[in-house]
């Protein structure tokens, strides 16, 4: 009894096709599956009823299932997603310790002055075209910094600290959480001359805190602005590390997230240059904190040292604070 071929590689061709549906949508697979099933046809074709009566029918049955493959390998493709978002970071600036900036806030302490490590101003544009606003984003750097060295501070003659860093000689990458400082308004100040004249900095336009908060981005649509970020690391605040590199998880309401790396040292500039670019909205007037009460404490360390109940330096209205004598926390002692 003659057994039927044609209708073992039908089956066969069938078989194949249902298993591409368990296989990964990878564009190898799918060529490599369409062309078994087609391998598999070709004989059933070559030989059907009516079209094996002429050869210009065999060829177009064959040319026409290879156009039905190509189709259906086309609908099966799996569509390659863009990237949720697009990053450029614009400008990177790193602060000495106690810098130049500092925030101004309440807290259980009363008023208290915290101070940035980094400050980023960064694009991020909606590469979907579907509307999308960021839902949260975290951020980390690559560090080449000195390890191990010893910190010190030493009161200075006009009654304030200083603080500084004998480096140990051992220069290590790593990568380090940079802590967000949050929403930034017009609690911002900048010396002109350590603590006794400042000027007062507004960024609520230029939040990108409050701008990501609050926008819905269409397709193409994009958010600019500053972020400042605080190390949670003592001996690194102390240094001025070189940035390698940033890396930026942005994430959206969806709950996809989107990693944008850049940022290095090579576009770092000082507050100087920033100013007079209008980057930075100058308010007019001057301030002398000399005269205020508060605090200074690093913010990521506030939680954690109110906890352990740990002992601040507070300002009492009284000298100079020429900046590098700027008060702070003062830290536990073994780690002096």
């Amino acid at each position: 009894m003659q057994k039927p071929i044609e209708l073992y590689l039908s089956l066969f061709s069938i078989a194949v096709g249902i298993i591409m549906q368990f296989l990964p949508k990878t564009l190898p697979v799918i060529i490599a599956c369409l062309l078994v099933i087609y391998g598999l046809l070709v004989y059933p074709i070559w030989n059907f009823w009516y079209i094996e009566r002429s050869l210009w029918l065999r060829l177009a049955a064959l040319f026409f299932l290879a156009a039905c493959l190509c189709v259906f390998g086309f609908m099966v493709l799996p569509e390659e997603k863009k990237d949720i978002f697009r990053c450029n970071f614009i400008i990177t600036m790193k602060f000495s310790y106690p810098g130049a900036v500092f925030m101004v806030y309440p807290s259980a302490l009363g008023n208290t002055i915290s101070t940035p490590n980094i400050a980023l101003f960064l694009e991020v544009v909606n590469n979907r075209s579907a509307v999308a606003r960021i839902f949260s984003y975290q951020c980390r750097a690559l560090l080449r910094y000195d390890e191990g060295g010893v910190r010190m501070v030493r009161e200075t003659p006009g009654g304030g600290f200083k603080y500084e860093y004998k480096p140990s000689g051992k220069i290590v990458e790593k990568w380090y959480n940079l802590h967000s400082m949050g929403f930034l308004g017009d609690n911002v100040y900048y010396m002109l001359n350590g603590l006794e004249k400042c000027r007062r900095l507004n960024f609520t336009q230029n939040s990108f805190d409050k701008l990501a908060h609050t926008a819905q981005l269409r397709s193409g649509e994009s958010i600019m602005g500053w972020i400042f970020f605080e190390f949670d690391n003592e001996e690194l605040r102390l240094q001025m590390p070189q940035i390698k590199e940033i890396e930026l998880t942005l994430r959206n309401s969806a709950g996809e997230s989107e990693i944008c790396r850049g940022g290095g040292d090579t576009t770092t500039v000082d507050a100087n240059s920033v100013i007079s670019a209008g980057e930075w909205h100058v308010e007019p007037g001057e301030f002398d904190f000399t005269k205020e009460k508060f605090t200074m404490v690093p913010m990521v360390d506030l939680p954690k040292t109110l906890k352990e109940g740990g002992q601040f330096l507070k300002s009492k209205g009284k000298g100079k604070g020429k900046g590098d004598d700027v008060l702070n926390y003062q830290g536990h002692k073994n780690n002096e």
